[in-house]
């Protein structure tokens, strides 16, 4: 884990967590109400052990969360279903005071074939977008936006 807070560095944190459990299994029943899953439990557990023994600092600003994960197998899987449970976490831990759209401005998941089976980085976005939001506004108007039916 490394943290920077310096000007002209974007303050970031790495953090290597364990595969987390899809949001299909959150819930016993596979329901958003009533008791956490035994799985997710136990997750909860050793990520949240091993998040507090990399000394990960709290954001109180705007941040993009980047999550890294190698799949355990080969089954097919949707990487959105992955990012609950780690967002989850970093709130019950002080990383990030909430993960609503006014603290998490974005999230990107992405799937790798080796390194850490989750691998989250979270940055600070007021430092972040100024530069990324120049290119981002660019490609967007200079993509043409699609007429439905024309072909």
């Amino acid at each position: 884990m490394t943290s920077t807070q310096a000007r002209g560095l974007v303050r970031t944190a790495r953090i290597d967590l364990p595969f987390p459990p899809s949001v299909h299994g959150l819930y016993r029943g596979g329901r958003w109400k009533g008791d956490i899953s035994p799985e997710y439990k136990a997750w909860r557990d050793k990520a949240g052990h091993m998040l507090n023994r990399q000394s990960v600092p709290s954001f109180s600003e705007q941040v993009r969360v980047f999550i890294r994960l190698v799949a355990p197998d080969k089954r097919r899987r949707d990487g959105d279903n992955f990012a609950k449970a780690i967002l989850d976490l970093l709130v019950s831990h002080g990383v990030i005071p909430d993960d609503d759209r006014k603290t998490v401005l974005s999230h990107y998941v992405e799937w790798a074939d080796e390194g850490q089976p989750c691998t989250v980085i979270v940055q600070g976005a007021p430092d972040t977008w100024e530069a990324f939001g120049d290119v981002m506004d660019r490609v967007f108007a200079a993509i043409p936006v699609s007429q439905r039916g024309a072909a």
